[in-house]
């Protein structure tokens, strides 16, 4: 809880050598600051369980950029949890699915390797990426969960990670780049003058006139 300056400085200096960092929000149950989530050019992250729900554990507050399932079920019952790939013989989920060979555990240091694996996804298909567009890029395509969590608006982020929407999204804006666009399909047809893109990406805006109609 204490915000040092080695762990603003280490933030700093990976954000420097385009390295994405992301951290836990910690499992007090409140609206402390934990660091070095907190600190600038990390990605905190709480936790929300398998209905979408924050977690009973998980801190929460203005820092939180984003929230990753970390465990437990409606109501918290203990019934779910990430499955880590340590051995463990006699696990929770037994009398759900069967015997389970894997340990399982809670909190939001779960919650955070499942978006630190999301990133390595991203760098996977573009090792360009880069911390900022990473963020970027699992923000915009979040699940926003405030109306399953009306007491925390504005204080776990953007919403739940949406591993297929990012990667989606990111592998279109890829063919976008290295494909040359001749022609549009334009909404209403027909139409005419000009009309306005927006590029989600950069937020930035263009026109262009139309000057052919097919």
């Amino acid at each position: 809880t204490n915000d040092m300056q080695t762990l603003t400085d280490a933030a700093q200096y990976a954000w420097d050598h385009n390295v994405i960092v992301v951290a836990a929000a910690g499992n007090n149950g409140n609206e402390e600051m934990y660091y070095p989530a907190a600190c600038p050019h990390v990605i905190a992250v709480a936790s929300v369980g398998m209905d979408d729900k924050v977690s009973s554990f998980s801190n929460y507050g203005t820092f939180v950029d984003l929230t990753s399932p970390g465990g437990y079920g409606p109501n918290d019952l203990g019934t779910w949890s990430p499955v880590s790939t340590t051995y463990h013989n006699a696990y929770a989920w037994a009398p759900i699915i069967g015997a389970v060979q894997y340990d399982g555990k809670v909190g939001t240091s779960m919650a955070a390797p499942i978006v630190a694996g999301l990133c390595g996804l991203l760098r996977a298909l573009d090792s360009t990426h880069t911390p900022d567009t990473a963020e970027a890029n699992l923000k915009l395509t979040s699940v926003n969960i405030n109306a399953l969590n009306s007491s925390y608006t504005g204080k776990i982020g953007t919403g739940r990670i949406n591993a297929g929407a990012a990667v989606w999204y990111l592998a279109n804006l890829l063919s976008v780049k290295t494909e040359k666009k001749e022609s549009l399909l334009v909404f209403p047809n027909p139409c005419s003058g000009m009309f306005s893109i927006q590029l989600p990406a950069s937020g930035k805006s263009c026109s262009m006139e139309v000057i052919n109609i097919t």
